[in-house]
């Protein structure tokens, strides 16, 4: 598991803040193996650990909205939720880490590194289960925000594509989305949610506001390159119509090794992305 622990903990030397972050839940976790410290992220770092039980890889996060909303997906290119557990203090979830993956981002700069970028027809395969994915989010009333290589695994022993990190996504609403940032849903929010779906639900305190922590989460403004020309233009988007325009820079950014569809992310409002003459009329 991978088990994400929130930044205002990073005070903390690693060991006193795993103990600081599971003492309350310690006995819903002991069930797993705590391993490294992965890496750190814009809400939080991320600790390998492993399942006892099966030895199966996995991965926890601690931001709630996320949670909820990466629940409601159940899709194979899309990061799966095991178990959500929380207090009244602290969140933790439980997430699948396939056990040999990549980021995607360092797929393309490896393979264009190489000299051998993706071919078209492997991009074709990557990019229809991205699709699929998204397909899938949207059918549940969900849209991710935030789609770009660096959001996207690959499985290396199925060559599978995962759409991850949530912590940008929302609920489709009707009127227009007027930023990027993430939502943090109050415990009576979170608890309501998820009682419509199976995940576990640990130690939870009816009827209490949610700590000053997570009131003070903020997110960041998501990836400009790939945010739509009508939001930069008027500060307002539609949030599935935005999808399609980050799946688009997306197909450009993974077929092309030096050329992006727009220069600087400004360029949208003026320009025609760049589309590399080499690409085939079916692109």
């Amino acid at each position: 598991i991978l088990i994400i622990v929130g930044k205002y903990f990073l005070r903390y030397s690693i060991n006193r803040l795993l103990i600081s972050f599971f003492a309350p839940i310690s006995a819903d976790l002991a069930k797993y193996e705590i391993g490294k410290l992965l890496g750190s992220g814009s809400f939080g770092q991320v600790v390998a650990a492993t399942r006892k039980s099966d030895d199966k890889p996995l991965k926890g996060r601690e931001i709630p909205a996320e949670a909820y909303l990466m629940s409601c997906v159940r899709h194979p290119n899309v990061i799966q939720i095991y178990q959500l557990i929380f207090t009244e203090e602290h969140y933790c979830f439980v997430m699948e880490r396939p056990e040999s993956c990549k980021d995607f981002f360092y797929v393309i700069q490896d393979r264009n590194s190489a000299g051998n970028p993706l071919s078209e027809k492997e991009v074709r395969r990557y990019f229809t289960q991205i699709l699929e994915a998204n397909i899938k989010c949207e059918e549940k009333g969900v849209i991710h925000r935030d789609i770009k290589p660096d959001n996207i695994l690959l499985d290396l022993t199925n060559d599978e594509v995962k759409l991850i990190d949530f912590g940008l996504a929302s609920e489709i609403q009707e009127e227009p989305f007027d930023s990027f940032r993430g939502k943090n849903y109050s415990i009576k929010e979170i608890s309501f949610k998820l009682s419509q779906l199976n995940i576990t639900k640990k130690d939870y305190v009816k009827n209490t506001e949610p700590p000053d922590y997570i009131k003070e989460l903020a997110s960041s403004d998501g990836t400009k390159h790939y945010m739509p020309p009508e939001f930069m233009k008027t500060g307002k988007y539609d949030g599935c119509e935005a999808t399609v325009w980050a799946m688009g820079i997306l197909l450009v950014d993974i077929l092309s090794p030096v050329i992006s569809a727009f220069e600087k992310p400004q360029h949208c409002l003026s320009m025609e992305p760049r589309i590399p003459r080499h690409f085939s009329s079916g692109v």
